[in-house]
């Protein structure tokens, strides 16, 4: 199974990775930066072809691509190589439902994870209260990002609720 997912690097750079599962195991193949280039369905396509091509189309049955939005590359590639089959990455349809959740008012106010974990960061006292309470473990802290980091992060407080 090839899979392809859009990501930005440290420095905001656009990436696109490709990986590699096979028989239970998950193998980096390659990235390619994509700094103004515009992600179309056929460039999309053509990347992926392009890896299809060099690991070996018999050695692949599957792509997984984390944008639903380039369904259409599905198509272009069913129709190219009748054997290899497309989904869409299950993960990032969770993410963008947790996102779309997320987004609603009444989760937004009650999942202000940046207040509370700023608040907890900002002061030196009580990052070493915090540390003292959880056996010096940190609490995972909302980054960049348009998924479902509010989520993760609540549950990281949860983890640690009794303790702070």
């Amino acid at each position: 199974m090839i899979m392809c997912d859009g990501w930005s690097s440290q420095t905001r750079k656009p990436i696109i990775n490709f990986m590699i599962y096979c028989d239970r195991h998950m193998i980096y193949y390659t990235l390619v930066g994509t700094t103004n280039i515009r992600k179309t369905a056929d460039y999309i396509f053509s990347l992926i072809d392009k890896v299809v091509d060099e690991v070996g189309e018999k050695n692949v049955v599957q792509i997984v691509i984390d944008e639903a939005s380039f369904k259409v590359v599905d198509h272009l590639l069913m129709e190219k190589r009748k054997h290899l089959f497309w989904s869409p990455c299950a993960t990032h349809c969770i993410d963008l439902m947790l996102e779309d959740i997320g987004s609603m008012k009444s989760v937004k106010e009650t999942l202000d994870v940046k207040l509370i974990t700023s608040f907890i960061y900002n002061s030196f006292k009580v990052v070493n209260l915090m540390k003292q309470f959880t056996k010096d473990r940190d609490l995972l802290r909302p980054g960049i990002t348009r998924f479902a980091i509010e989520f993760i992060a609540i549950e990281s407080l949860l983890r640690y609720e009794h303790d702070l």
